[in-house]
């Protein structure tokens, strides 16, 4: 598609990317029973491409012509989607989509589009290639489109301009971190993430353009065994925003047919593990006494999955030494989000991923001096 691009008038493809985008915006947002999800998700994230990569030209020093195709910057698109539970590969982030679509297409379509805008913003940047194609300036912006975009804010037109804006902004902050923590050996994680929404919620107080969305606290009732162990699910799915224990199951499929294409992990295993961080989470609220409407809805299970994935098979290779430090990773981030809600509660702020973030660094840090387990 890019090529076909060169030589041409740069206003026509630039009104007919504008166009694409109004008009494929409308539909996600309006009309979700003109087109197919995944036609209007690829027509906004394709406009896209073209107005920031094709219309632009050249990008630090490089011609148009030498420009990303269209397919490989949808794949790493894709693989934003993936990378929020570190897992770059298109096939998980085609699972992780239809996950979140299950309960909210318009959510699933905030995610591709954070995903996009973060992509492009390092592209444009001069970012190198193979981190764009690899989904590493997009995972953050997945979680900034949706939280900014339908979660904690209403789904206006207002609120998807300044979730966009945040997604970018992600981008920038994620390239920010990652220098500043290469000296440390630690990655920057969601942190990007964490950091750009808590500055565009607490800016959003002052901006009346920005509708906030009323969430009531869940309601406390007694939980079972079946009800706990759906509650897990629900952790898995929260670290997107969804408390739905279908989804939490599809994002677990995703995670293990990723490890196919992309051999971070043994072959079908990261889907058990952030099973496994989500029980750790979900379990030690429970035993400690947490608001069961919070540990129904998945709260204290979400960091875990993070944090277990993070330190057993992301970070250090997995093995039953790491599969040790990931439940107690997990454990822990339940701690830590409790501590969290407590300090943000009087600003009307969630923790957000955090927890896992904080958690994960004490971990990696920590680990480059203790030798136990062996």
């Amino acid at each position: 598609y890019g090529s076909s691009l060169v030589g041409a008038s740069p206003s026509l493809p630039c009104a007919r990317s504008v166009r694409r985008v109004f008009r494929g915006g409308f539909y996600i947002v309006s009309d979700m029973h003109q087109l197919t999800l995944l036609r209007k998700i690829m027509n906004v994230s394709q406009s896209i491409f073209y107005l920031f990569l094709v219309n632009i030209g050249s990008v630090k020093g490089r011609k148009r012509e030498e420009g990303m195709e269209i397919t490989t910057f949808f794949e790493g698109v894709l693989k934003g989607v993936g990378q929020v539970m570190f897992m770059g590969s298109p096939i998980t982030g085609i699972f992780f989509l239809l996950g979140i679509a299950w309960s909210s297409r318009r959510l699933a379509a905030a995610a591709l589009l954070g995903s996009s805008v973060g992509a492009a913003v390092g592209l444009i940047l001069g970012a190198p290639e193979d981190m764009i194609t690899f989904g590493l300036f997009g995972f953050n912006g997945v979680l900034c489109a949706e939280a900014l975009y339908g979660v904690f804010t209403e789904a206006t037109w207002g609120n998807l301009a300044y979730s966009s804006l945040a997604a970018g902004v992600s981008a920038v902050v994620f390239a920010a971190l990652m220098n500043l923590l290469s000296a440390y050996d630690v990655p920057a994680l969601t942190a990007p993430f964490v950091f750009t929404t808590w500055i565009f919620l607490f800016a959003a107080k002052e901006f009346k353009a920005i509708r906030w969305r009323r969430l009531d606290p869940p309601p406390e009732e007694g939980m079972d065994i079946s009800e706990f162990l759906r509650a897990v699910l629900r952790g898995v799915g929260q670290v997107m925003f969804i408390d739905d224990w279908v989804t939490g199951l599809i994002f677990c499929a995703g995670l293990s047919l990723g490890t196919l294409y992309y051999n971070q992990f043994p072959y079908y295993l990261a889907g058990p593990v952030a099973l496994m961080g989500s029980l750790s989470g979900t379990l030690a609220a429970y035993l400690l006494k947490a608001p069961k409407g919070q540990v129904r809805l998945g709260l204290f299970g979400f960091n875990g999955v993070l944090a277990a994935l993070a330190v057993g098979g992301v970070f250090i290779d997995l093995s039953l030494p790491s599969l040790f430090w990931a439940v107690l990773a997990a454990s822990i981030s339940s701690i830590l989000t409790a501590a969290l809600m407590i300090l943000l509660r009087p600003y009307g702020i969630p923790s957000l991923t955090a927890p896992f973030v904080f958690t994960t660094w004490i971990f990696l840090f920590g680990l480059k001096l203790f030798t136990f387990p062996s």
